[in-house]
């Protein structure tokens, strides 16, 4: 599935690997881009440069904490990238890629611009506060380092990760043109917001992407099927979660351990269940990629657990006596909050089924899926289709549970109020509902500009030469 991503990022920490990749030469020419009539000075350039960049590498950070990945493992540098979409998507460097995302980037800045001055908008008071807060948190000496000063990198924070929250907020929250009421969030979330939970395994082949045989296709239903089976005797979805993975991990050590065992054979031994990461493959990935609900803190639901019913008791013997001790059960209580909290469950997927296609994908099938599962049912769902990143198809199979949406969503306060879930995530659907649109309107001012970019300052930014510790002097561009 290819999702629509927020055009503002999280917050960016300053590595010191940055600092040496960011490095301009004093030479470098004073202008680096004009845009619709906007010059950017080759140091702001250098700032959207410096903040794609970073965003890329914290997002990917956070995905192999995620999964539990070697971080250190992961070299961009080495890999080809996709540029563009549909017909226009080329296969890149990964210096390449940076480059036209920073030059689209400085589009996307001037087109927010444009739009915050049309409807006579500004920073709303959170995001400058985290402006604010971004700012601080690093020294102009440091930032020196990477080539631009603080006002450079005002300009393009204010633009790129704060503008389009503002634009969206300032249009569609309380008191904005197109504001929308209690009533509207209200139809959104029924109409769009969607919880499960998924056991999915795949019918193409991981490797070639091929479908898989009839017949290991229908293994895998009818694997699916038996998770299903214990489902509904049990009633205990996350158990045949756990089942699931335990079943794929012990397919690849066996296909692992005959590969390893077989050491003239070329012939690997294929698993036909893809690879699973903590109950999670690609549907179920993308879905919870997909979510927009805030996150929070995990907390442990206040329970009361109580010790075997059975007193443990000790005999001692001897010849001339028997002690008989008894130990009383215990019961350890953990007392409710002060203030009701958000319950959270990792194997939960929330999203928006709005969000998950493109305007030109017409293959619904996973979210029409979930739609036609009654509240509260689980049932296996024989094939649906899930699209990579690059435009790239894969089938698979799954058992879902639909679930309530506003259902087990509070860990009560010790006075019995209920946490609020749609007061907390108020303001991920005006976001999810309306960033489209926002989106759309940007897109077609972007398409809409001439753009000019000095080759020498571009060429003088190229990340490939930036990367090295020892090019240019590390003199600022303003």
């Amino acid at each position: 599935m290819k999702l629509i991503k927020k055009t503002f990022c999280a917050a960016v920490a300053v590595a010191v690997s940055l600092a040496v990749m960011l490095t301009v030469s004093c030479s470098t020419p004073k202008i680096a881009a004009t845009v619709d009539g906007h010059n950017y000075t080759t140091g702001e350039y250098l700032a959207a440069l410096y903040n794609f960049y970073s965003s890329y590498m914290n997002n990917a950070y956070n995905q192999y904490q995620q999964y539990g990945y070697d971080f250190s493992q992961f070299d961009p540098w080495s890999q080809q990238m996709t540029y563009g979409t549909g017909d226009a998507a080329k296969q890149v460097s990964f210096g390449d890629w940076l480059t036209y995302n920073t030059e689209d980037s400085l589009k996307t800045a001037t087109a927010v611009d444009e739009l915050l001055t049309k409807n006579s908008l500004s920073l709303r008071a959170a995001d400058q506060t985290s402006l604010t807060s971004d700012l601080a948190a690093v020294s102009e000496s440091d930032i020196i380092k990477l080539g631009f000063n603080s006002d450079s990198y005002k300009k393009i924070l204010t633009l790129l990760r704060y503008g389009t929250n503002s634009l969206l907020y300032g249009l569609y929250d309380t008191g904005g043109k197109n504001a929308m009421s209690d009533a509207d969030i209200q139809k959104y979330f029924d109409d769009n917001f969607r919880s499960f939970k998924i056991v999915e395994l795949p019918l193409t082949d991981s490797s070639s992407g091929a479908d898989l045989s009839a017949d290991d296709q229908q293994k895998v239903v009818d694997r699916l099927q038996g998770y299903l089976d214990t489902y509904n005797t049990d009633k205990d979805f996350d158990a045949i979660i756990a089942q699931s993975d335990a079943d794929t991990q012990a397919e690849q050590d066996a296909a692992t351990a005959t590969d390893s065992s077989d050491s003239t054979d070329d012939t690997s031994v294929a698993s036909d269940t893809g690879t699973t990461v903590s109950g999670q493959t690609a549907a179920s990935t993308t879905a919870n990629t997909a979510a927009s609900t805030t996150a929070t803190a995990t907390v442990t639901a206040a329970t009361t657990t109580t010790a075997a019913t059975t007193a443990v008791t000790t005999a001692t013997t001897d010849t001339t006596d028997t002690t008989t001790t008894t130990e009383e059960p215990t019961t350890t209580t953990t007392a409710a909050p002060d203030t009701p909290q958000e319950k959270t469950d990792s194997n939960r997927m929330d999203i928006y089924i709005n969000t998950l296609y493109t305007a030109d994908e017409t293959d619904h099938s996973f979210t029409d899926a979930i739609n036609k599962i009654p509240v509260g049912d689980a049932q296996l769902v024989k094939s649906f289709n899930v699209y990579g990143s690059d435009g790239t198809l894969s089938k698979y199979a799954a058992v879902i549970l639909r679930m309530d949406p506003l259902a087990d969503r509070s860990i009560d306060s010790a006075s019995g109020e209920k946490f609020d879930y749609m007061a907390a995530h108020r303001d991920d659907m005006i976001y999810n509902c309306n960033i489209q649109t926002i989106s759309d309107q940007i897109k077609a001012l972007t398409d809409s500009y001439k753009v000019t970019f000095v080759k020498a300052a571009i060429d003088a930014c190229d990340p490939n030469k930036l990367y090295n510790a020892n090019y240019g002097v590390t003199t600022a561009a303003t």
